[in-house]
């Protein structure tokens, strides 16, 4: 049962110390609730004060950090008006001599896991991100060598972790400062071949120049084609952006809850999120770019971003782009009968498809306080350079004159009073409400009775929740929580109840399975409980587990509830200060490898936690009954009254 779990972890770290053991500084996020821990006790505290955390990082003329800055030497500016800067730190790159240094985490008891990731406190976080879903072939082979390069003569101690990203966001290697490590994960980096990537990035242009030879029934076909090159093009730019966003959110989920600034180094050789009208690409009868409409996905990303203290460096590892004319495979494709404008034409759509790229890098970079990196063939330098700004910076933060939260966007300036040097931070941010959250939407109808439902989630929680779950992703750790899985001893001809099987998981199902109990210890304070209209808080959480062959990565089996309640103030006070406990029980093939995908999602602060755990992890645990029906109860404990 849950409370009994409760009872077998006290012995343990709470997830509240656990949090703050990794926090020497607050967790900061533009407005949002902020968390501090006491000087003489590691406990989180949850503020009502709305922040905006500005990490300025101030570079000289070579590109050297300037040190030793004082909080009198910046002015902040919010549309215009003067904020007073609340608190002011440096913090300054490790030297060769310091150690990194990572907190240490309680030893778990068998079949307990978590979600907290263990990552340095005394130094930046570094994230090299290697993306082969926009990136063609023949240029990966030039990153691995430069990323190489870099790794070899990176700066001792600095700490990395390195992603992929394809048509889905792998961790390839967690947090280390050891170089082999670091080098045998690049090398096995062989050459991937993005199945949305186009063939020639500025436009194949053979239909173009055939329309302009030819007349009648065939022009018609070729026109035709021409619209259906178009729309496959504008397909592939809408799936790669709405991809590279939801690899965006992961890592910003994961990253939510490591103290610290982040270094994100993004190395593509393609960037679909141009968020302005592509006409260019649109051929005729087609639609602009879809990648036009991302603007409220970009505004998302920025956010999360933004809230898990995340810059991003994007880096172009195509390097210095020719135009298409000096191209041997383009030369051909240059008109010879007198007629330049197609010519003109595919000259005009790369110049703009490049620009955009360019303008989007700039964008991302501006958005989150990093840089970007275009027209360098030196991608070791850019990596350097990209850690070595966001190692060295100045963290100021600041409660805007400006209390009135309606989501509009807020332009920051950040000035120094000395001249002569370059100031690179986030320019603005959306002033949304963390007390009213966009994703509030069922919870205001909840009955007054705590009660456990199978309601569907909504549209966009949906998605978010479905991204977070995937089979080999980074685990989220925007809430934190502890979760205890232990096998039953008897196999079984039918799931658990609750169970969803898949396709492919009734395909599993001639054969028993193996049911698993799972019971979470949440912290409460990673959730939000807005006051209800007629009293009380609302309370909105999804408890998720899904079953993946580690195989292929085929879902195999989904439990899932949703908690929709109505708290007291106790009831609320006693989950904020206990913890919030809920049983689930799942059920995995007999026969096979598997992962169980454990997730809590609050809609209400639209929050996620997220931890992967391999079953065979599990088979030496003693088991344990299933919990009867009857005798299950998910409902918040504690006095129904205020």
């Amino acid at each position: 049962m849950p409370l009994s779990f409760k009872c077998i972890l006290c012995s343990t770290l709470t997830l509240a110390t656990l949090a703050s053991a990794q926090s020497p500084q607050p967790s900061q996020s533009a407005n949002l609730q902020s968390r501090s821990p006491e000087p003489t006790q590691p406990t989180t505290i949850r503020t009502k004060a709305k922040l905006v955390i500005v990490d300025v990082t101030v570079s000289d003329k070579n590109g050297d950090p300037l040190h030793n800055l004082k909080k009198e030497d910046f002015t902040v500016l919010e549309n215009g008006t003067a904020q007073t800067v609340n608190a002011f730190e440096e913090h300054v790159a490790l030297s060769a001599g310091d150690a990194v240094k990572f907190p240490p985490l309680p030893q778990m008891p068998p079949g307990v896991f978590t979600n907290i990731t263990p990552a340095p406190v005394n130094s930046a976080v570094n994230i090299l991100l290697i993306d082969s879903l926009n990136t063609s072939t023949e240029d990966q082979p030039y990153l691995r060598s430069q990323l190489t390069n870099y790794i070899n003569h990176a700066s001792p101690g600095t700490s990395i972790a390195i992603f992929s990203l394809t048509t889905t966001l792998n961790m390839l290697q967690g947090f280390t400062s050891d170089p082999e490590i670091l080098k045998r994960i690049v090398a096995k980096q062989v050459g991937q071949t993005s199945p949305l990537l186009a063939r020639n990035q500025t436009g194949d242009t053979t239909a173009d120049i055939e329309a302009g030879m030819v007349t009648g029934s065939a022009a018609i076909a070729i026109a035709a084609l021409q619209n259906f090159q178009a729309s496959t093009v504008n397909t592939q730019l809408n799936l790669r952006s709405n991809l590279t966003l939801a690899a965006f959110n992961i890592l910003a989920r994961y990253l939510s809850n490591i103290p610290g600034r982040k270094n994100l180094v993004w190395f593509s050789g393609s960037f679909p999120l141009d968020l302005l009208p592509n006409n260019a690409i649109a051929g005729n009868g087609a639609d602009s770019y879809a990648g036009s409409n991302s603007e409220p996905q970009f505004r998302q990303t920025v956010n999360l971003l933004a809230r898990g203290h995340v810059a991003v460096y994007p880096v172009d590892c195509r390097g210095v782009i020719a135009p298409p004319s000096t191209q041997a495979q383009y030369v051909g494709n240059i008109p010879t009968n007198g007629d330049p404008s197609t010519f003109n034409n595919d000259k005009a759509s790369f110049e703009h498809n490049l620009a955009a790229e360019h303008s989007t890098m700039e964008r991302l970079a501006s958005s989150t306080g990093g840089r970007a990196f275009i027209n360098t063939n030196d991608l070791a330098k850019a990596t350097a350079d990209a850690i070595e700004i966001g190692s060295n910076y100045y963290t100021l933060s600041y409660t805007p004159a400006n209390g009135d939260w309606k989501g509009e966007f807020r332009k920051i300036e950040v000035k120094l009073n000395q001249k002569g040097y370059t100031l690179a931070y986030r320019h603005g941010y959306y002033a949304d409400d963390p007390n009213s959250p966009q994703n509030v939407l069922a919870a205001a109808s909840a009955p007054a009775a705590s009660k456990t439902t199978s309601k569907a989630p909504t549209p966009d929680n949906g998605r978010l929740v479905r991204a977070a779950m995937m089979h080999g992703a980074p685990g989220s750790t925007e809430i934190l929580y502890k979760v205890r899985v232990l096998p039953t001893a008897e196999p079984e001809d039918l799931v658990a109840p609750g169970n969803v099987l898949s396709p492919f998981g009734l395909k599993k199902a001639a054969g028993r399975f193996r049911r698993y109990v799972v019971d979470f210890d949440a912290d409460a304070k990673d959730m939000l409980f807005p006051p209800h209209p007629g009293g009380g808080f609302d309370c909105k959480v999804e408890f998720v587990i899904q079953v993946y062959q580690n195989v292929d990565g085929q879902l195999v089996d989904t439990a899932s509830d949703t908690l929709v309640a109505t708290l007291s103030l106790a009831q609320r006070n006693k989950l904020i200060r206990g913890g919030f406990p809920f049983h689930q029980e799942v059920s995995v093939p007999l026969n096979g490898s598997y992962s169980l995908r454990i997730g809590v999602h609050d809609f209400n602060s639209d929050h996620i936690g997220v931890v992967e755990v391999p079953v065979a992890s599990l088979k030496d645990l003693a088991p344990v009954a299933a919990v009867p029906a009857a005798a299950k109860s998910n409902t918040p404990a504690g006095p129904a009254k205020n």
